[in-house]
């Protein structure tokens, strides 16, 4: 018998601060959380950010509110996969370093004791 293959969702949220570029994405089938940091050099095309793209698959791509166009443009573009991602924007506070560290910490994890310090809940997700 064949082994029917499952169409797994990965979700990416993409912010830029000058040419920094923080990505991060969960792909739903593996249950799996992928966090990165580049540097795009190039003002107009984000070469890397069409790489990341490419190997994530992702079905939406969440930004902040006040991304700049072209930035925006390079996220909504088709970069060779069946479908262009659907983008999303959210809030600009949402991608804040203490709206993500908050999240971060209060998040629910499989196997995670519910009583765990702060410390010790960092030191799990790591």
């Amino acid at each position: 018998m064949a082994e029917m293959e499952v169409d797994s969702q990965v979700h990416m949220a993409c912010v830029m601060q000058g040419r920094r570029v923080g990505v991060a994405y969960f792909d739903s089938n593996t249950r799996q959380l992928f966090v990165l940091e580049i540097w795009e050099d190039s003002a107009e095309e984000f070469p890397l950010i069409d790489l990341v793209k490419f190997q994530a698959k992702p079905s939406t791509i969440y930004a902040s509110t006040k991304t700049e166009e072209a930035f925006l443009s390079a996220l909504q573009r088709n970069d060779g996969n069946d479908e262009a991602p659907v983008v999303k924007l959210m809030k600009s506070s949402t991608f804040s370093y203490e709206q993500a560290w908050h999240r971060l910490i209060y998040l629910k994890v499989a196997a995670m004791d519910d009583g765990l310090s702060v410390k010790e809940r960092i030191c799990f997700v790591a």
